[in-house]
């Protein structure tokens, strides 16, 4: 349950940049904006990365660790020794962690720039529908942990993982062919999918590694698929949508999963 919290993060993160770009658009004109108004969240976010390292400079290393200092049991070079002997676990953490980044940036980043200009679906609008569902998605990850402590953080993580990959399909072909409303319910279904096996991910990825190595393994494997799930996902996806795009014939029209008349 408290290793969860850290993974409200990503929810609370989006809401709060795009409450600010949201904020920012409202009270500044356009030549305001343009001119100094866009550096405001980054200011913002430069405050929280101070906040965030000098909360993290002060945090004590568990019980365990410090054994392990104490004995001069600590491996020399945990990187290298963490891919040498769990190279395994490593590309199957990576892989766990890029599905849920695949599915989170396809369902915000990517469907933000793949609606845009769609009959129905202004930018304040889509933008909005996206926060509320994410504001389910932080509301349900401390549900999650919780079902996580009482039937097993594996069993959350398949089953995520398997509702992740059911919802996928149907989240696509609704993708644009409705209002705003099946905009928000399609997305909240498929983020609370992925909250399933993310709102797990913060306690059961360091346990899977000994606690020499805890720190290494958890930040190799975890970045590496944060990098792949989330720098590469929209470039396929809008790759995949301009391959279609011209794929379609005479008058047939592109759809998020194919061709239709």
């Amino acid at each position: 349950m408290w290793a969860s919290y850290p993974q409200t993060g990503p929810a609370i993160g989006f809401l709060l940049a795009n409450g600010c770009v949201l904020a920012l658009s409202a009270a500044l004109t356009e030549d305001q904006l343009l001119a100094w108004g866009w550096r405001v969240p980054f200011w913002c976010a430069g405050l929280l990365t101070l906040i965030g390292f000098l909360l993290r400079s002060r945090i004590a290393e568990t019980p365990v660790f410090q054994g392990l200092a104490r004995d001069d049991a600590l491996a020399r070079s945990p990187l290298r020794t963490v891919l040498r002997r769990h190279p395994s676990r490593v590309l199957l953490v990576a892989g766990a962690v890029t599905c849920t980044y695949a599915v989170h940036y396809t369902a915000t980043a990517w469907a933000m720039s793949h609606l845009a200009g769609r009959p129905g679906f202004t930018a304040t609008g889509t933008l909005l529908c996206l926060m509320a569902a994410m504001t389910v998605m932080a509301a349900a990850t401390p549900v999650a942990a919780a079902l996580g402590d009482r039937y097993g953080r594996r069993t959350l993580s398949i089953a995520g993982c398997v509702a992740m990959g059911v919802t996928a399909v149907p989240y696509l072909a609704l993708l644009g062919t409705g209002g705003l409303a099946t905009l928000w319910a399609c997305t909240t279904v498929t983020l609370l999918a992925l909250i399933t096996m993310l709102g797990v991910q913060g306690a059961y990825i360091p346990e899977l590694f000994a606690p020499g190595l805890r720190t290494s393994g958890t930040a190799v494997s975890y970045n590496l698929g944060a990098v792949l799930g989330g720098a590469l996902t929209p470039l396929i996806n809008s790759r995949l949508r301009s391959r279609r795009a011209t794929a379609c014939p005479g008058r047939w029209r592109p759809t998020s999963w194919g061709c239709a008349w």
